[in-house]
């Protein structure tokens, strides 16, 4: 209690002067006191429990409380010295002056709110509050003042309580008992009804049954008491907690379709609950719906800041995607919420293992292997360190000293099987792999170490033969093909682990892992074509920057680099510093000449990481682009062109137009012709009308395709661009039971074109092999190889004449040499067997084609003496060709 009124008449008072007071009113100064001090204890408390992100307890309000009135003192007085009045003295027209009618000095104020603090309040003691407040409000009714004013001779001012004043006052107070006495009525309320349900048959009593079962690990039971609670007429906020609570189970169950139907549920009742979004995080990860899950994580840390397992789910996620740094930072928030997990200081330690930093990690495993020694997966992650540090040694003795102790333990007999695998010792891999078949069968990793070690022993069938079995063992487990999938990809079985990532997807549509699994085999199987069209639909169901990678990817191989920058940058906005991605950008740009963009992004890369070759390289290709054209071109004639010979008119033309920097491209045509040899008739430039139309040739469609009958396919392919053996592959694919079927490839007319291309066509159609060799000018040599997966068919024609050379005869020559159920119909071919390198100018619109190597396969070349015909065809029409076609498979039939 504080203020009384002091007669307008009287101008000044020295405090003690009481005749002159004519009216006091204490009720109004100690709710005006009284608002002061609410509003200021909700703030604190309001700033502590954002500041901890944490409730505040019971006996923590008591403190705060206590500690909330002590520091008004000092605020009030600042209040008292500045504006002449407080919050709650200004609502009830009450200001504060000293005996001059001013405003008090801080010191005044400071000394008059610690005597209210001690006289009025009793430190905020409640009892001693009490007492002090009684003894003031005596005083104030009988002495006019109260002891604080009495000592601070100070002159207390208010007036009649106005109407605006009067709806603040009252929407103040009735907004805190609604907030701080109503609401938590109810819930105090709600929450004895909740105990009045938890009777046996209750909802209540089911969950805290299913809950108890949790802890104790018994799963199925837990499950079950959560089913029943859901059937007994739950509240709807007891609903959502046995649904959150049921996704628990499930997935705890390894259910994880059901883990994440409940989380969904649960999640439509009360979308507020971290825990109910890191239950739906737990099983879009487990359905490889990585993207998603981390989504899910993040809300929920943004609903709970320490939601620990939030923390543990994106650790989990980062260091499965290798992102071991984001990783650190995950486990690292969640080993400060909880100290005493041996597994979260153990990813800790792993994601620091792999993130180069040794002492980190082993100060990580240390912990861990401190809170349970006995652990193996603890164990085999200290293995793994000593692993990975050298000390094969050590990590050995670990495992086998845990081993005496747990001989039959899987994820050990696991452990020691990839031990070995690594150390290249097969046969004790194989022998660990299989005690820990024979301890789980149902388990897939050991299946997979066995498989592995069988391909790399060229023993195929032995490896398919045990992915069959791991399949068979888990005929139910969508996780199972996915892996699968990824043995038959790491060994190029491109087909086969297709067809597994396609089974898993059957299985569980969200599995993202398994999504982008197949979009990789379609991508380096070259089957451009349908990974584009499963890659776009996939990017739009999943948000992972890989899959738009990809589909860039697949632009750029189809030389489409509007799409493919479009698609690079989709990607780049989802990761933002990748340095690969940010040269793919920069390659891209260069292919397409935009120099200032390919520069900007080979700056971008290099400011991640200063040592990038790759970003190096290209500012060096692009400050070579951006000289004088005249330089580019005689740079290129004289490193590639295999007939380059200087001559005494190719020197004085080249040293006039440097001189004159020309870069018309009259004079860059005659100084080709100045080095050209006369009779090469394969190196050439091309600018004006007759580029136009090379570029409507590279942008035209080359392969057409008819089915003759019901088993013979007629394919010919009018020239090779980059995009032919694409256009090639999906004429095959739609082809069904090729190995019934025949083939006709006609070649006829087909002066070749890019040998990528015809490579590419031999690699679909020709078994494991050297596919041709290419020697350059230098003596240097590159291969090209076929894989071991290839389209086999009954029998294949290849239609020439004396008009199909290089690719064709490429592509020709290949088929021959490695199938023998091959038949060349036609006349001899041209007999060119070298192949060019270009340097084009889109900007000037020219390109120059010069020959730069010989190909040969299998150490043939046929440079000037062709392909002979196995049956030869004297007329071009295409009937001739084809009755010899018809002869030969009828007989064959």
């Amino acid at each position: 209690m504080e203020e009384t009124q002091l007669d307008l008449s009287i101008v000044k008072s020295d405090g003690n002067n009481l005749e002159e007071f004519v009216e006091v009113r204490p009720w109004q100064r100690f709710w005006a006191r009284g608002l002061d001090n609410i509003l200021f204890i909700l703030l604190v408390s309001f700033l502590l429990k954002k500041l901890l992100q944490a409730e505040i307890m019971e006996f923590q309000s008591f403190l705060i409380y206590l500690l909330a009135m002590f520091i008004w003192t000092f605020i009030e007085a600042i209040l008292l010295c500045t504006w002449g009045t407080t919050p709650g003295k200004f609502l009830f027209n009450v200001t504060i002056r000293n005996a001059d009618g001013e405003k008090l000095g801080f010191v005044s104020a400071l000394k008059r709110s610690l005597l209210v603090w001690i006289y009025g309040i009793g430190f905020g003691i409640p009892v001693i509050s009490i007492i002090g407040l009684i003894s003031q409000y005596k005083k104030l009714t009988k002495m006019k003042s109260t002891t604080w004013d009495r000592k601070m001779k100070v002159i207390v001012r208010h007036d009649y309580l106005r109407g605006t004043k009067t709806v603040i006052i009252v929407t103040a107070f009735a907004s805190i008992v609604i907030s701080r006495i109503y609401v938590p009525l109810v819930n105090e309320i709600d929450e004895q009804r909740m105990l009045y349900y938890e009777t046996p048959g209750s909802a209540i009593s089911f969950n805290s049954n299913g809950y108890s079962l949790m802890d104790s690990g018994e799963y199925q039971k837990a499950k079950e008491q959560f089913l029943m609670g859901l059937d007994a007429n739950p509240t709807f906020a007891v609903e959502g907690t046995l649904l959150n609570n049921l996704s628990w189970a499930c997935f705890s169950l390894g259910e994880y379709d059901e883990a994440l139907k409940y989380s969904e549920e649960s999640l439509a009742i009360d979308d507020h609950s971290s825990a109910s979004y890191t239950n739906y995080a737990n099983a879009l990860s487990m359905l490889g719906n990585n993207s998603e899950a981390e989504e899910a994580y993040k809300k929920a840390l943004d609903l709970d800041k320490v939601n620990a397992y939030a923390y543990y789910g994106i650790g989990m996620l980062k260091y499965d995607d290798y992102a071991y740094k984001e990783a650190i930072d995950a486990f690292s928030e969640y080993t400060r919420l909880k100290k005493k997990d041996a597994d979260g200081w153990c990813y800790l330690g792993l994601s620091y293992l792999y993130n180069k930093d040794m002492v980190t990690a082993k100060e990580c495993l240390d912990k861990a292997m401190k809170i349970s020694p006995e652990d193996v997966f603890i164990i085999s992650s200290m293995a793994n360190y000593y692993r990975y540090v050298g000390d094969s040694q050590k990590a050995e003795d670990l495992y086998k000293n845990a081993l005496e102790k747990n001989q039959d333990d899987y994820d050990l007999l696991y452990s020691m099987a990839e031990f070995y695998q690594d150390k290249e010792k097969y046969d004790e891999a194989i022998q660990y792999a299989d005690r820990a078949i024979n301890a789980d069968e149902s388990r897939y990793k050991a299946y997979g170490i066995k498989a592995q070690i069988f391909f790399w022993q060229g023993e195929k069938q032995k490896a398919i033969d045990t992915i069959d079995l791991m399949i068979s063992n888990n005929l139910d487990n969508a996780y199972v093909y996915y892996v699968a999938g990824n043995l038959y990809m790491n060994e190029y079985e491109y087909k086969l682990a297709v067809e597994n990532y396609d089974k898993a997807l059957e299985m569980n549509p969200l599995n993202e892992d398994a999504c982008i699994g197949k979009i990789r085999a379609l991508y380096f199987s070259k089957r451009y074509t349908a990974c584009l069209k499963y890659a776009l639909i996939a990017e739009d169901q999943f948000n992972n920057s890989e899959i738009s990678w990809y589909i860039g990817n697949v632009y750029s191989r189809l030389s489409d680099s509007a799409q493919a920058l479009e698609h690079y940058k989709k990607a780049l906005e989802k990761n933002e510093e990748d340095a690969y991605l940010l040269m793919d950008i920069g390659w891209e740009y260069y292919y397409t000449e935009d120099f200032t963009n390919a520069s900007l992004y080979a700056d971008k890369a290099l400011q991640i990481d200063e040592t990038n070759s790759n970003a190096t390289s290209l500012k060096k290709l692009i400050e070579k682009r951006q000289t004088n054209v005249i330089d580019q071109v005689t740079e290129f004639i004289e490193k590639n062109y295999m007939y380059y010979k200087s001559n005494a008119s190719y020197t004085s033309l080249k040293n006039s137009l440097k001189t004159n920097q020309s870069e018309k491209i009259e004079d860059i045509s005659k100084l080709f012709d100045s080095i050209h040899k006369d009779n090469d008739s394969f190196s050439f430039m091309l600018s004006g009308e007759d580029y136009k139309r090379y570029l409507e040739y590279q942008s035209g469609k080359t392969v057409e395709h008819e089915a003759v009958g019901d088993n013979i396919n007629y394919i010919r392919i009018t020239s090779f661009s980059g995009s032919t053996a694409n256009e090639f592959l999906d004429v095959v694919d739609g082809i069904e039971n090729t190995e019934d079927k025949y083939l006709i490839i006609d070649l006829r007319g087909n002066g070749g074109g890019d040998t990528n291309s015809g490579c590419d066509i031999l690699d679909f159609l020709l078994p494991d092999c050297v596919v041709c060799n290419l020697i350059y000018k230098d003596g240097y040599s590159d291969s090209y190889y076929s894989d071991d997966a290839y389209i086999p068919f009954k029998h294949i024609f290849v239609l020439t004449d004396e008009n199909s050379a290089s690719c064709s005869e490429l592509v020709t020559l290949g088929l021959k040499t490695y199938l023998d159920n091959v038949t060349v119909i036609g006349r001899k071919t041209f007999g060119k067997g070298v192949g060019q390198f270009l340097f084009e100018d889109k900007t000037r619109g020219f390109v120059i084609f010069l020959v730069n190597h010989y190909w040969n396969v299998r150490e043939e070349n046929i440079m000037g003496k062709g392909i002979e015909p196995d049956i030869e065809v004297l007329g071009d029409s295409i009937e001739l060709y084809m009755n010899e076609v018809y002869n030969l498979t009828e007989s064959m039939q």
